[in-house]
């Protein structure tokens, strides 16, 4: 949460490698962080803008806010929802 602004493209890279590995959390990632990310093509110059700074900002607040992932009570119910056919199998624990 405390990153410092980036200030070259590998930091952008840094930066956004960690944001993406949580981008199926965050509802439109790549339209809100477009205007990070277009600072990595070769022919655009690197400047960070009040848009880059927004961005960052809104998605450090989404990284603040995520759901979080945790270990289930072994004292509650549980469903295990299973499928099977001739291209494999799968299953779910909800």
């Amino acid at each position: 949460m405390e990153w410092s602004t980036p200030n070259n493209v590998s930091e952008i890279r840094s930066c956004m490698g960690l944001t993406s590995y949580y981008k199926i959390f965050i509802k439109k990632f790549s339209e809100i962080g477009y205007p990070i990310t277009s600072l990595q093509r070769k022919r655009n110059k690197f400047e960070w803008t009040t848009q880059c700074a927004t961005s960052i900002e809104i998605l450090k607040q989404f990284l603040r806010n995520a759901p979080v992932l945790r270990i289930t009570n072994p004292n509650k119910n549980f469903m295990v929802c299973t499928i099977s056919c001739k291209e494999g199998l799968g299953g779910v624990l909800m």
